[in-house]
């Protein structure tokens, strides 16, 4: 089965996801650990190395292997919910728009070359039958890749094979065990796939749903009508994909900016942006937040003394 998801992050994730658990738990090493403060003691390291080393095991034993090869999976990364999208197939524009998002020119060209192979592959494969599952969620650029994608495989008409969609629960409840005996129920909220951990996909293969081909040939009509409208944004507006202007979130970014007091860095308003789960990301916050500088909302106080350190202004309101 041809698996698709919406970024390299969930590509790397779902295919560690299928072996994830096999076998005894053999530790790398290298677990990452984040302490609130830069003066942490070793001994205060090391304590939370060891826990975090422990959640870990404990996630491998409690996962599912979700089977499958890696050259099964494709992650397709463009963007759609950003620029625009009148090109049948993504190009120039396409490519434009990914410089924004990227602010690396090289890096978008990789990204839109690659996601150009993946989509001839995935192609190729559901001619000849074989089965497609997409992955997707509310995240604007996540329902934008499903739309697309749909309307990729709609022009395959009868050649095309099966096609199935997972839609990522915006809440899962869940109950782990703290000590023997007794349990602690949880509620988890994500935005997107790329907050699914490895040990975590197999839980979420009960929500596939097949798609009929009327249902395919629906969506590759609605997406060749956003084209037709080819606004600045697409966003996820009451459970449906729509057009929007590029001042869609500027009410958050002002929310937030009301909040911060005298001189800020720049990188510290896109963080607390980003918290509020837009499920965009910092280079379109930068955006707004330049928007807001040139119609005078915000004054620039400060440069960073490198041009590399990105965001790296301060600001304050006026």
């Amino acid at each position: 089965m041809i698996e698709v998801v919406f970024g390299m992050n969930q590509e790397n994730s779902l295919k560690l996801a299928q072996h994830f658990g096999e076998g005894a738990y053999q530790p790398d090493g290298v677990t990452a650990v984040l302490l609130g403060g830069p003066e942490a003691t070793e001994e205060e390291l090391a304590m939370a190395s060891a826990k975090a080393e422990e959640d870990l095991r404990k996630e491998w034993k409690s996962a599912v292997p979700m089977g499958g090869r890696e050259e099964d999976v494709f992650g397709i990364e463009l963007g759609l919910s950003v620029g625009d999208i009148s090109e049948k197939i993504p190009g120039q524009a396409r490519l434009a728009a990914l410089g924004r998002l990227t602010l690396d020119a090289s890096y978008a060209q990789e990204m839109l070359t690659q996601a150009l192979r993946s989509l001839r592959t995935i192609l190729e494969r559901s001619a000849k039958g074989e089965a497609v599952r997409i992955w997707y969620s509310s995240e604007p650029d996540e329902t934008c890749g499903l739309y697309w994608m749909l309307s990729q495989l709609a022009q395959l008409e009868e050649d095309m094979g099966p096609v199935s969609v997972v839609r990522l629960p915006q809440f899962e409840q869940i109950s782990e065990e703290t000590v023997p005996g007794a349990r602690l129920n949880k509620l988890i909220q994500r935005s997107g796939w790329g907050d699914v951990a490895p040990g975590e996909w197999h839980r979420f293969v009960q929500y596939e749903i097949p798609l009929s081909t009327l249902l395919v040939q629906f969506a590759a009509g609605r997406w060749e009508r956003l084209q037709q409208e080819n606004a600045p944004l697409r966003a996820v507006l009451n459970g449906r994909l729509t057009s929007a202007p590029a001042d869609l979130y500027d009410v958050v970014v002002r929310a937030e900016l009301s909040k911060m007091q005298g001189e800020f860095s720049e990188v510290l308003l896109i963080a607390n942006v980003l918290q509020n789960q837009l499920g965009i990301g910092d280079a379109q916050i930068a955006e707004r937040i330049e928007a807001l500088i040139a119609n005078g909302e915000i004054e620039v106080t400060g440069v960073p003394a490198s041009e590399k350190a990105r965001w790296g202004r301060t600001l304050r309101r006026k």
